[in-house]
């Protein structure tokens, strides 16, 4: 079993948050921006890259919001992910005022657009993981979410 590190933006907006659109063979899903940690890369670094890759914008980088882990093989519906052991960071994030979403050129080819979605919305999409959206709506100062999708 591989581990991976990621590093996740939470971005609000009022009530909404920022989302990737994504499509696969089930139809659409959505996530926060982020991604993989590479090699000699800091977190905030990871976070930056993938934040100008997959928003088309730097982000401001406040306070470790969640760490998920995500144990693809203890999880229903996670094939091409066998083996996964990924251990996401998400970090609270602004964006610079008047930040409007890209609309193209996306680095990630599962990935077709970006959406600012109510939380209330989210609750009744494919957006992973779940369980972020009950710990956003309670407040709770809960850091370590386990293993969850």
């Amino acid at each position: 079993m591989r581990i991976r590190t990621s590093a996740k933006a939470l971005i609000s907006r009022g009530d909404c948050l920022l989302v990737t659109i994504n499509e696969d063979d089930r139809g659409f899903w959505y996530v926060f921006p982020g991604g993989g940690q590479q090699h000699g890369e800091t977190l905030a670094e990871a976070l930056q890259r993938e934040c100008l890759e997959e928003i088309g914008t730097e982000v401001m980088i406040h306070e470790l919001r969640f760490i998920r882990e995500y144990i693809a093989d203890n999880h229903e519906l996670h094939a091409g992910t066998e083996g996964l052991h990924q251990i996401d960071f998400v970090f609270r994030c602004s964006v610079p005022d008047g930040y409007v979403p890209i609309e193209s050129g996306f680095q990630d080819r599962i990935q077709i657009g970006l959406a600012w979605m109510p939380i209330e919305e989210l609750r009744r999409k494919r957006f992973y993981p779940q369980r972020l959206i009950e710990e956003i709506e309670s407040n709770r100062s809960l850091i370590y979410l386990g293993d969850a999708n």
